[in-house]
């Protein structure tokens, strides 16, 4: 495969993966402002807690194959065969890990006050994980498919909309909004699962060997994902822990709006890994690097000119504190992704696992360092985590960045 074609499968699956952001960062555009409007900061943050406990235990379920498998997929693409058994190996693996993750969610009410009358909520919400790692967006990134991707994160994402318009309308909905996290969740695995028939892949009993081989294989991910977990998807988990519910409200809301920037700007790094898995170029990657870095810094430059404006529009309160969160996350934007992009798409594919997994793991426990002594010897608030975040990232930066120099300077 020549330059040419890398660049023409890149920009068509980039473009695929821009779609499937773009109807990630409208739902919570849509829903954040309302769901604040109708069930109110303290709900909105123990929603908004709970959804970031979720999200940090669906990496323990997920365990790295999201990442581990793509390379063997994408070298493997017309063995529908060993990808089925591949997928039904690690749908295998996952179960224990269900277990302990749904576990650990439903202890929270117990240890923490602020949510000790919401057990219910919490089971609700700790079930999705099921129905959202079966949404499969790996396999189809592997196989260079993420238009199918497409059909599942749309459906979840508009079935999401739509039903808490129509159900939430009260603080007393709160429960509501737990099943309706989990319908919508469980309408787009449907989807995956069909889509998944529709390209020849089923579930086959897998051997043995391949199980223990891909268990093994991952730990190494495994590691890193908790640790980027912990400071790209903890930190309103911690605020919510430590802080309570309406720190952990505004802190999210800052969070979300970061991610919906990054949204933008992450289907090039997504769509790269397999490309580069299959076919290491330097100097293509350099390209990419170059201009992905540049287009990231102009649309910072011009969303801090937009932010004064737009964040008054969609809330109605606590509008310093989200405009001065959103300007520091933009800062840590213009740093996470050409970390990102040296990452696995980079010193992964030339064999440098290792560097990668090292890099947020220190950076993971960095973090929460970090947090916990912010806790004890300052004031956690919005400002003082994003912080932290901020420092962790460029950590995690010049790490790669250090490591990545010299292959960088090679054709």
């Amino acid at each position: 495969m020549n330059i040419r074609k890398d660049i023409k499968l890149l920009i068509s699956q980039s473009f695929w993966i821009l779609i499937i952001q773009l109807f990630n960062i409208t739902a919570p555009i849509v829903t954040i402002p309302y769901l604040l409007n109708k069930l109110g900061d303290t709900n909105y943050g123990i929603y908004a807690f709970s959804l970031s406990a979720t999200q940090l235990c669906g990496v323990i379920v997920d365990y790295g194959f999201s990442v581990s498998t793509v390379k063997i997929i994408s070298r493997n693409s017309a063995n529908k065969k060993y990808i089925s058994e591949i997928i039904s190996a690690v749908n295998i693996l996952k179960i224990p890990l269900y277990i302990i993750s749904i576990s650990c969610i439903n202890i929270i009410p117990f240890i923490i006050s602020d949510y000790e009358t919401y057990h219910i909520f919490f089971l609700i919400m700790s079930l999705s994980m099921i129905p959202i790692s079966l949404h499969s967006i790996w396999i189809f990134q592997s196989l260079f498919k993420m238009n199918l991707s497409l059909l599942t994160v749309s459906t979840y994402r508009a079935a999401q909309i739509l039903l808490i318009i129509f159900l939430i309308e009260s603080k007393g909905d709160l429960l509501n909004l737990s099943f309706i996290f989990l319908m919508s969740t469980s309408c787009g695995a449907l989807i995956s699962l069909h889509n998944l028939r529709k390209i020849g892949l089923y579930f086959y009993t897998p051997r043995k060997k391949l199980v223990k081989f891909l268990a093994r294989n991952t730990w190494g991910y495994f590691a890193s994902r908790i640790s980027v977990a912990s400071y790209v998807n903890g930190g309103t988990f911690i605020l919510g822990a430590l802080a309570g519910p309406n720190v952990a409200a505004i802190y999210s809301i800052c969070e979300q709006l970061y991610k919906g920037c990054q949204a933008l700007i992450s289907p090039i790094s997504q769509a790269l890994y397999p490309i580069m898995s299959r076919r290491t170029d330097v100097k293509f990657f350099r390209r990419i690097l170059f201009f992905t870095t540049f287009l990231c810094a102009a649309c910072v430059l011009i969303g801090q000119q937009i932010t004064p404006t737009a964040i008054p529009i969609l809330f109605k309160a606590n509008q310093t504190e989200i405009i001065d969160g959103f300007n520091l996350f933009s800062v840590i934007l213009i740093i996470n992704i050409p970390s990102v992009l040296l990452g696995y798409p980079f010193l992964g594919t030339i064999g440098k696992q290792a560097v990668v997994n090292h890099s947020v793991i220190f950076g993971g426990m960095i973090q929460i360092l970090l947090l916990l002594s912010i806790y004890f010897l300052y004031s956690l608030d919005v400002k003082s985590a994003t912080i932290a975040v901020l420092t962790t990232e460029t950590f995690v930066f010049i790490y790669r960045a250090t490591a990545s120099f010299k292959y960088l300077k090679k054709s």
